[in-house]
């Protein structure tokens, strides 16, 4: 009995201290896409430290009237033509708490579109264009300036005078999820293509389906022929 008694405050430091660690290692740290390191004081939980890291990305594209950045350009709005140049503004953000780093961009451009210049490198084959950015810092933000063309009369659709194309860039870095963002600009092809010296366009022909129908406004004309085939008489007889 003795021998029990003395043992039993060991028992009991012994049993203290498995509760404690099992209820640390239960009450969990939440991994938020990030690293968490939990600190504990003894037996005693004593909360955790964790590093959150994420990134934004914003497209925008150039008004051709307003010459203003905006997130997308409807039918209703300036429309680009066959050949003009195409604005873009990619803004990316490090809204984590933490550093980023190999930060990339891919700019995608959509068909009947190619890159015209500005930041980055073109990809032809998969006519993309892919900006280094290096690192980011927390609260960090990167603007990139990015050209895209509209391709010739030739090369668009023949059946359509006006459509829509969507432009997407997406985001990497080390240890995140990607991001992506779009934007959206319309096309109108001219139907003639043909200016004055002044610069107004020409119209094109309208094209006459029908053949004007001969009613009591032409009885005038027949009127005249009498007197047309006199005339040629009298000229025979001067002769």
């Amino acid at each position: 009995m003795k021998k029990l008694i003395s043992i039993l405050p060991i028992i009991l430091v012994l049993l203290s201290s498995f509760a404690g660690q099992t209820f640390a290692d239960d009450y969990g740290v939440s991994n938020y896409g990030s690293n968490c390191n939990s600190s504990y004081g003894g037996s005693n939980y004593s909360g955790s430290s964790c590093s959150v890291s994420t990134i934004s990305i914003n497209k925008l594209v150039q008004n051709p009237k307003s010459k203003q950045y905006v997130e997308n350009l409807a039918l209703t709005d300036p429309n680009y033509a066959p050949n003009q140049i195409v604005p873009f503004q990619i803004n990316i953000t490090n809204t984590g708490n933490t550093s980023l780093t190999n930060v990339k961009v891919v700019d995608s451009f959509p068909q009947y579109t190619t890159f015209a210049g500005g930041q980055g490198s073109y990809n032809q084959s998969q006519n993309t264009d892919t900006i280094t950015v290096g690192s980011l810092n927390p609260n960090q933000s990167e603007s990139i300036m990015v050209d895209g063309k509209v391709g010739d009369t030739n090369t668009l659709p023949q059946n359509q005078s006006q459509f829509c194309l969507v432009n997407e860039a997406s985001v990497t870095a080390d240890n995140i999820p990607s991001s992506t963002a779009n934007s959206q600009f319309c096309v109108t092809q001219q139907i003639s293509g043909v200016t004055t010296k002044g610069g107004l366009e020409v119209a094109s022909p309208t094209t006459i389906s029908k053949t004007p129908g001969t009613g009591p406004e032409a009885l005038p004309l027949l009127a005249l022929l009498p007197t047309g085939l006199l005339g040629a008489l009298l000229r025979r007889k001067t002769k």
